[in-house]
Order: C-alpha cells, then structure tokens, then sequence
C-alpha cells in the first residue's frame, strides 16, 4: 500500500478563500480547475449518498456556491448548500493559521502516513492492497469521508495535530479495507433483501466502532480523541437509548417490517449527525469486545463479522458480571442471524 497527498484542490481554495474575504468573486478559471479536481468530483458523490446527507445536489450547485463566498448570505431552497455556503465562509477567520498548519503537514507528510499506516495495519487480519490519494480541502461539511479507495479530509477538522491528521487517515483508511472484508464475508452471501440490510447495519456499526475507538483513538485509555467536544459528550449520553433504537431497527429489518427505504432515511438521520446512534453504538459495542479480548477479538470479528452480535454480547455479559457493568444486549436471536 502506497498513500499519498494531493494538495492542489486546497492550494486552489485557499487562494480563492483569500479573494473572496476581500470581497472579490473568485476568478472563474481557478474556480473551474478546482470543479474539475477528483476531490470535488467525489465530493458530489459523498453528499448524495443516500444513507448520508442525501443532499442531492450537482456540480452548477457547488459552483454557485464558490461564485457567492464573497458574500455573507447566500441563499437556496436546499438548506445543505446554505450551511456548506456558511462553513466554507467560516474559514476566512483561519485562514492564515490553517496555511500555516498545511505548511507543516507537507514537510511532514511522509512521517504522517507512515504513521496512519502502522496504527491500520494493527487491526487488520491481512496487508491491504490498494493505493489511496488523500484529498486536503475545505469539504464545507464533513470531518473526512472516503469514496472509492480515496479519502478527503477537511483542513480545519485535521489541523489540532499531525497525529489527528494521522488517526484520521487511519480511520477512513480502515473503513476502505473493511469494507472489501465484509463484502467478502457476509454481503457476497445470497441474503434477502432484509438480511442484506441487516448486514450493513451490522457492519457500519462494526466498521465506525473500530475506526472511531480502535484505529483513530487509543484502545489502551478508551479515548476516541472527541472527549472534549460537546456533540460526543451529548451523544455519549444517549447512547444507551441509541443502542434500544438499533436493536428495534435490527428486528424490523428481521421481520420484514423495515422497507429499503425507510432503512436509508433512518441512517441518514443519524449518519448526517456528528456522531448519532450508528456511530455512538458502535463506539461502545466495539469498546465492550475490546476490554475483554483485545486485539485478538477485534481482529476476531473483523475476520468474522457475521459473529459480531453474539461476540458483543458475550462480551457485555462478561462485563455485566465480573465488572458490574451495565452494558445493554441485543435481543439474541439477532446472534444466529449469519449463522451458515
């Protein structure tokens, strides 16, 4: 695996981002070589998808947007290109910082990836063949996404540290290589529609659990790098009642009682969240499996993920007992589901 950066979508928006906070349009030829960037291209991708924002918008749109950042309001009937509009704006108060912070990451950028990769490959069960590029823009949204085998990371959401630039390479890089896992093991099965379903939920909670607490924070002290902001916090909250809401999802997909596109719009509710239940849940469920087993069952369950129901619910139970945890189960005919 060979990770590289691409910083000529950022160097474009920067030089644009500093017309524009003088209240100048941003010049059309920058603006187009930028649209045409595979940054922005996958940029489209990302927010349409419709287990995440959804936002269903096109290129003209994004276009307009850049072509009204000189000004402090914009207006639209899609309510995610105003807000992309007002964080992009946001950027004019750092924008001297964050050059300073993409700077720095250049000349550091070989020891960055180095780094992303060694805290990967820990949890993964073989050595992943692929050759990502990193995006570095301002993505008007997102902390970071991933689309295909590449990632795009937001430069302000990256800029606290090089070591969150790396977890944050680390986190989407592993999502990449799971996902080849579990199309592998359980979503190349012949499943019923609900079942297929199931299996994506199963595995997005796998797959953010790991990335968030494994990969991108540090197992040893339980921290996923979040604790001080106030969206973690309030959903750390809630988790457990985000856990009852995804064990009630789990079994209406079971039962036939779920449609593809109500299941779609219950993610995008919570997937277009900082964190939300799919995100939270897996964060815990994925934190139960590793105070009991360690390495060896995350690396378990990766390799299996049709048992990661039952392995968290050992895993609770244990916990339950021995520690006087109160982790909650899932309702236990989900264990059996995969079960060939």
């Amino acid at each position: 695996m060979k990770v590289r950066f691409d910083f000529k979508a950022i160097d474009l928006m920067i030089e644009m981002f500093h017309d524009a906070k003088k209240g100048t349009v941003v010049n059309r030829d920058m603006l187009d070589r930028l649209l045409s960037h595979d940054a922005l291209i996958q940029m489209i991708k990302h927010y349409n998808r419709p287990e995440g924002l959804n936002a269903h918008i096109v290129m003209k749109d994004l276009k307009n947007v850049f072509l009204n950042l000189n000004k402090k309001k914009f207006f639209s009937e899609n309510d995610f290109l105003i807000e992309f509009h007002r964080n992009l704006r946001s950027k004019f108060d750092v924008l001297e910082e964050l050059e300073d912070f993409l700077r720095h990451l250049k000349e550091k950028q070989e020891e960055v990836t180095n780094f992303a990769q060694k805290k990967l490959q820990r949890f993964l069960p073989q050595e992943i063949d692929f050759n990502p590029r990193i995006f570095i823009v301002f993505t008007g949204y997102s902390g970071g996404y991933f689309v295909g085998n590449d990632i795009t990371l937001d430069l302000e959401h990256i800029s606290k540290s090089l070591d969150k630039v790396a977890s944050t390479i680390a986190h989407e890089l592993h999502h990449i290589a799971f996902n080849g896992i579990l199309e592998s093991k359980l979503l190349s099965r012949q499943l019923p529609a609900n079942k297929y379903l199931l299996a994506e939920l199963v595995g997005g909670l796998m797959g953010e659990g790991i990335a968030y607490y494994c990969v991108g924070g540090d197992p040893e002290t339980g921290h996923v790098g979040y604790e001080d902001t106030s969206d973690y916090q309030n959903d750390l909250k809630k988790w457990k009642s985000y856990f009852m809401e995804v064990n009630a999802v789990m079994l209406k997909l079971l039962n036939n009682e779920l449609n593809t596109k109500e299941f779609f719009e219950w993610v995008s509710k919570h997937m277009s969240k900082t964190f939300g239940a799919i995100n939270m849940v897996g964060i815990k469920t994925v934190e139960a499996v590793y105070r009991t087993k360690g390495d060896k069952g995350i690396l378990e369950v990766i390799a299996d993920p049709a048992v990661y129901i039952r392995e968290y619910n050992n895993a609770a139970t244990y916990l339950n007992d021995v520690e006087k945890a109160n982790y909650p189960l899932f309702n236990h005919c989900l264990e059996v589901v995969f079960a060939q």
